[in-house]
């Protein structure tokens, strides 16, 4: 499991080995609106959220219904480290 702040909650199954397997990365060929939570990696190793479950709009006086959505990816202002592939650390 991983915490991103208020932001996002990622948590996958354990292996055998009590290994957790998390992928920063997904395959735009098979995404679809539908996709509750997406996330990439930026050239600088930023993790990004996309999805219906990292949406996020502007407070307005009377709530949040007609209030426009913000861009589709959102930064987490975490990093990723990475090494062969293999995420090894998050800060």
């Amino acid at each position: 499991m991983v915490a991103f702040d208020e932001l996002a909650l990622l948590a996958r199954a354990r292996d055998p080995a009590g290994r957790l397997a998390l992928t920063i990365g997904d395959d735009d060929a098979q995404a679809t609106p539908q996709d509750l939570l997406r996330v990439c990696r930026d050239e600088e190793g930023g993790i990004w959220f996309s999805g219906l479950a990292s949406e996020v709009r502007p407070y307005a006086r009377h709530g949040t219904p007609d209030a426009p959505s913000l861009p589709e990816w959102r930064d987490s202002r975490f990093k990723a480290d990475i090494f062969a592939g293999v995420v090894i650390g998050v800060s």
